[in-house]
């Protein structure tokens, strides 16, 4: 864990500096906190290291206008996390895929998904282009034959189909977000407990307070990636700007495409989407700062 770590600390930490002259005093104070916190916790056992976890996600969202730290955390972690649960999956999979096929160009069985990857490979990173990715998922015919390619690993094979359930039918879409929304957001409250029990008990807990801890510097991590992300866009754009946009942005998303309209929506409604209103579904353009 320790060196996973640190790995992030070093690339936040480079991306933090290259933006420290364009920042406003208000937030260098903040992101140099929460970073120094993250820093330090690795030198703790793992109690400490874990309270320390906690801070920097105080730290990080004490800008948001709520009034309690458990109140800020179960509304900007979870929208971090859903807003990019598509693309997320995507970036799964195609890490997956590409490893898969490999040592495998020469099969002709899988001829199809070869040419796909193919067709929709970044050359300047070698990752993927996403409207070209979402662009085949949208091709029933076509994603089919994919998906009949990969029938001999399954888990390629299912990843295949829930991605294009998920970026076809934005209602079953959302109805998956929401869940994983309501995941993360008991996973906090019962982190938040545990916080309470460490700072007010002496009782010790058990080895599984290691794979907690990682599960809350991850959400950390991810919030500050946000922050840092924007920022690197434009840094006129403040702390407080980008948390409310992540909320923003979240309410409208699951508005947009869920029952926020106040009209019962069919699951299994077919929906014509086009490519740019299919990739806003994938990457939600964050409302207010793009």
């Amino acid at each position: 864990m320790l060196g996973y770590v640190d790995s992030y600390y070093k690339s936040q930490m480079n991306r933090f500096l290259k933006l420290k002259d364009d920042l406003v005093n208000e937030d260098i104070k903040v992101l140099e906190r929460v970073l120094y916190t993250l820093n330090t916790a690795k030198t703790y056992k793992i109690q400490n290291r874990f309270l320390n976890f906690w801070s920097a996600l105080e730290y990080t969202l004490y800008p948001f206008p709520r009034y309690t730290i458990i109140e800020k955390a179960r509304v900007v972690v979870p929208e971090v996390f859903s807003l990019f649960y598509i693309k997320n999956k995507l970036n799964i999979f195609w890490a997956r895929l590409t490893h898969y096929l490999e040592p495998r160009e020469t099969d002709s069985e899988l001829n199809e998904v070869i040419q796909f990857v193919r067709e929709c490979k970044d050359l300047n990173d070698g990752g993927y282009d996403t409207q070209k990715v979402i662009k085949v998922f949208q091709d029933e015919e076509r994603i089919g034959k994919i998906i009949k390619g990969l029938e001999k690993h399954v888990v390629l094979e299912r990843e295949t189909a829930e991605l294009q359930m998920l970026i076809t039918n934005p209602y079953k879409a959302i109805i998956a977000i929401k869940k994983y929304y309501e995941a993360i957001m008991h996973d906090l409250n019962y982190i938040y407990r545990l916080r309470n029990q460490l700072i007010h008990s002496t009782k010790g807990l058990d080895d599984s307070l290691e794979h907690i801890s990682m599960r809350l510097y991850r959400y950390v991590n991810s919030v500050l990636s946000t922050m840092l992300y924007y920022k690197e866009k434009n840094g006129e754009y403040t702390i407080t700007d980008i948390l409310n946009s992540i909320d923003a942005t979240y309410l409208d998303y699951v508005s947009t495409w869920g029952d926020g309209n106040g009209k019962k929506k069919s699951v299994n409604q077919k929906v014509e989407l086009s490519l740019q209103e299919a990739y806003k579904i994938v990457r939600p353009p964050y409302l207010f700062i793009e």
